[in-house]
């Protein structure tokens, strides 16, 4: 709930909409388990792949991508990440060491404020019903956002703007 509150977006996701892998389910269903993901987007009638999570660990991220949702954002922002630690944070967010297959966040960013640009995004190429491979995001997407973000390289994450 604090990223929804963050962005203001609690009145898209009031307190029964907002779904956990502990109080919805018993047995507990924990992350990196797509339980949680497929409960919320079935309780809003979506298909997974019309969905985006945002994500502070690997177990997340493991979690969006066995749900098989269209888009996942990683965030490295948050104080309980230390500066130091962000950049190999990101890119244990972008290695899908806890997916089914391998698949990692689609891009992690620094600041919060960053989601609402890759949002509309998203939304766009969904309409005209295109997928996001890992790491192809538009440039000029990439130049609206304001902090530090990481794509998947070749075979090391790079950050590409500060």
């Amino acid at each position: 709930p604090v990223c929804v509150e963050t962005l203001g977006f609690d009145g898209y996701f009031p307190p029964h909409k907002i779904h956990s892998g502990e109080s919805d389910f018993t047995p507990s269903r924990f992350k990196p388990m797509p339980d949680v993901y497929l409960r919320g987007a079935e309780s809003e009638n979506y298909d997974p792949q019309d969905c985006i999570c945002v994500e502070d660990s690997a177990s997340g991220v493991g979690s969006g991508a066995n749900a098989k949702l269209g888009f996942i954002i990683g965030y490295v922002g948050a104080t309980h990440i230390a500066m130091e630690k962000k950049e190999s944070q990101a890119e244990d967010l972008l290695s899908g060491r806890k997916s089914e297959d391998r698949r990692g966040a689609n891009i992690v960013i620094e600041n919060m404020s960053d989601i609402v640009p890759l949002i509309k995004f998203f939304l766009t190429e969904r309409i005209a019903g295109r997928s996001i491979p890992d790491g192809k995001i538009s440039t000029p997407v990439l130049n609206e956002l304001k902090g530090k973000y990481y794509l998947k390289g070749a075979y090391t994450p790079m950050p590409m703007a500060s």
